[in-house]
């Protein structure tokens, strides 16, 4: 017998693919999610409890998505602020590292009173729930957290000839001007 050729292809919502094979009855959906929407949330949950997967993937590393497991009733908030602790103790041995760090350290914290910073991976949550709730083994697809930001180190450093000279270049930043220092101590405040 002939096999009959399917379609690779088949899109099933703005952010949902159905990849076959054609040689075999293997398939994947591809769910494309927002990590700070709570409609990717329900998404996630939605084609999960549909479909039934064997295999769950996850864009997480393994500790992180240990991490996210462990929170109770929370989403990731704290993946940004890592960025941030991450980038504050890079500049732990710098001349400039204090007051950088201090402004680091609070930014997470003024993103979110504004409105930039909403809870974050709730789908991913959702997703390693899920799979756990109807016993499919999940597949991590993510380099490891330090891997990212060593990757993000080498990468600004490499814009200067050297750490020193971009730490100087940074040094030699003016001060924000007092209206914008006040405007952010208000808003740590409040």
């Amino acid at each position: 017998k002939q096999r009959q050729i399917r379609y690779l292809v088949t899109h099933i919502s703005p952010t949902t693919s159905l990849l076959r094979s054609r040689h075999s009855d293997n398939e994947v959906y591809l769910l494309g999610t927002a990590h700070v929407s709570d409609a990717s949330e329900h998404e996630v949950v939605d084609l999960i409890e549909l479909v039934k997967p064997d295999v769950v993937f996850v864009e997480l590393d393994s500790k992180r998505a240990a991490m996210l497991r462990n929170r109770k009733g929370e989403h990731n908030q704290d993946q940004s602020t890592n960025v941030f602790d991450a980038l504050s103790r890079n500049l732990t041995n710098s001349p400039m590292g204090p007051s950088v760090q201090n402004m680091l350290s609070m930014a997470p914290a003024m993103l979110k009173r504004l409105g930039w910073l909403p809870p974050q991976g709730g789908e991913m949550k959702s997703a390693l729930q899920e799979a756990e709730r109807i016993g499919a083994r999940c597949v991590y697809g993510d380099v490891e957290f330090n891997d990212t930001m060593n990757g993000l180190k080498t990468a600004a450093f490499g814009m200067m000839a050297s750490p020193t000279d971009l730490m100087k270049t940074i040094a030699s930043v003016p001060p924000p001007p007092s209206a914008i220092r006040d405007l952010f101590q208000a808003l740590m405040q409040n």
